[in-house]
């Protein structure tokens, strides 16, 4: 493990911010760096590489625990950040592989991470490789547990305990599915539904359904056509929870869909749009939402700011394409970079 100080970068007032309680590692809230945050609008977002003591360049992972530290996992371990220092943590420190896909605390506080060799568990001060035997695994968090699947196999950790299970055929998630939790506290998954007390069943036909949904949200004379990937039989459906019951739905390069999903006799899941929101512009995917505003990205590798609420829209000009977004619990925005380390998004007022 290997610390790199960030305070002889900071100005005084920030410094003198970050020394004056020891709160501010979880009121600092994490990134809150502090003051460092409170850059006006227009400013140069944040951004910190390894020469600021990232393990590397190439982010794939971010995660803000319960006592507010910032974790990012790249292709070369993963850093811990605490509004002061960096905090790096490599195969030297208990981790099964340096490259990281995701980072999430289970129900009881536990901080794991996904490798390209297995899962490891966080004690505090060291990694350790523990639970299911998972390469290359997405790990997330979710109201149905901490829930990390590849191909055809899924395990939840509920209440402190590993439960895994063997999808049937047709029902595999990809590793780019995210949980839309539903009002009866179900989860959607990829191509099945997850329960913390029992199995999990498929949904038919997740991309048709989300797909009719989403013809039916089209503007007035519309007659553009959805079709949702499909890459082996399974649904990769971009969407982002908005509530319970409800998503955004990428569905079409140009247009997002905010569809709820209702649970009706015998448990079939059914799918209807609210309302569409053109986005102006080809987009590739939904990398995250904050409140009104949705983040996705495009081919230049910037990040188009959408806020639902007004229609109004900005461009947020990356170093390298967005992998992960993470809003921490002062409202800023983080963007993990595959190639261009982390930046803070500056959200200034969207325009048209």
């Amino acid at each position: 493990m290997s610390r790199l100080s960030l305070a002889s970068r900071l100005p005084s007032a920030c410094r003198r911010g970050l020394r004056s309680s020891v709160r501010a590692a979880a009121a600092l809230v994490l990134l809150g760096i502090g003051g460092l945050l409170a850059l006006p609008v227009g400013a140069q977002p944040l951004r910190m590489t390894r020469a600021d003591g990232l393990p590397s360049d190439y982010g794939q992972a971010l995660f803000q625990d319960r006592a507010g530290f910032l974790w990012i996992g790249t292709d070369a371990g993963i850093a811990r950040i605490d509004g002061r220092r960096v905090e790096t943590f490599t195969v030297d420190d208990g981790l099964p592989h340096h490259y990281v896909y995701g980072i999430a605390e289970d129900d009881g506080g536990v901080l794991w991470a996904s490798t390209f060799a297995r899962l490891a568990r966080f004690d505090g001060r060291r990694w350790h490789a523990d639970g299911p035997v998972m390469r290359g695994a997405a790990l997330v968090a979710s109201p149905v547990g901490l829930v990390v699947v590849r191909g055809d196999s899924l395990w939840q950790r509920v209440g402190g305990r590993w439960r895994g299970h063997v999808l049937a055929r047709g029902a595999s998630v990809s590793n780019y599915d995210t949980p839309w939790p539903l009002a009866d506290g179900s989860a959607l998954f990829g191509g099945v539904r997850l329960f913390r007390d029992r199995s999990p069943v498929r949904v038919a036909d997740l991309c048709g359904g989300i797909a009719a949904a989403g013809s039916s949200g089209a503007p007035s004379g519309s007659a553009q056509t959805i079709s949702l990937a499909r890459i082996g039989g399974v649904c990769t459906a971009n969407y982002t929870p908005a509530g319970p019951g409800v998503a955004w739905v990428h569905v079409a390069p140009d247009r997002v869909v905010r569809v709820r999903a209702t649970v009706g006799a015998g448990g079939a899941v059914r799918f209807a749009a609210a309302e569409a929101a053109p986005l102006g512009r080809k987009t590739n995917r939904i990398v995250g939402r904050v409140g009104a505003r949705l983040f996705l990205t495009m081919a230049d590798d910037s990040l188009l700011v959408v806020d639902t609420g007004t229609g109004r829209r900005n461009a947020v000009a990356l170093p390298a394409r967005a992998e992960a977004l993470w809003a921490d619990y002062e409202g800023a925005v983080w963007v993990a970079t595959f190639g261009g380390g982390l930046v803070r998004v500056d959200l200034a007022p969207p325009v048209r």
